[in-house]
């Protein structure tokens, strides 16, 4: 409907760069396509694109300021704001409720939460693998006490 549709964009030059830090999980997707298709330089926008292994350490850039802005999850921002970091949260970009999952092996002899007793479980700390960890053992009657919980870096998930 041509009738209703805004003037095209007028030139304004470009604006300062701005550095992003994301990861190459599926929540940044969007960060992945928007560079690919140049859809920030259309704005005028120079863009910085920064890797990170997991959006922990997405944030931590910006806390830093080694980064201006980064996609992360709610846990790692929720425990950087308690932590009294000075942050603020500007666009939510995906919601899931299906993207985590607890794996074991079929030998592992876990066919239902309380068969995690006694057993070794990793996780990422700081992050939402930690939080839907905490969640699962609450859920089973279990503590950290009755498990052995693993810190692991990202890369050995």
């Amino acid at each position: 409907m041509a009738a209703c549709q805004e003037s095209p964009p007028q030139s304004r030059g470009l604006l300062p760069k701005i550095t992003v830090a994301f990861t190459d999980q599926p929540e940044s997707v969007l960060m992945h396509v928007a560079l690919a298709q140049g859809f920030f330089s259309e704005e005028g926008l120079q863009v910085e694109p920064q890797m990170h292994g997991f959006g922990k350490a997405a944030l931590q850039a910006v806390v830093d300021g080694k980064a201006d802005f980064a996609t992360v999850a709610e846990t790692p921002l929720m425990f950087s704001i308690l932590r009294g970091e000075h942050i603020a949260v500007i666009a939510n970009i995906v919601t899931s409720s299906s993207n985590h999952a607890l794996v074991a092996r079929p030998d592992a002899g876990i066919a239902k939460l309380a068969d995690l007793k006694g057993k070794r479980i990793g996780f990422i700390a700081g992050t939402t693998s930690e939080f839907f960890l905490d969640s699962i053992l609450t859920a089973s009657g279990l503590t950290r006490a009755e498990i052995e919980p693993v810190a692991i870096q990202p890369q050995d998930m």
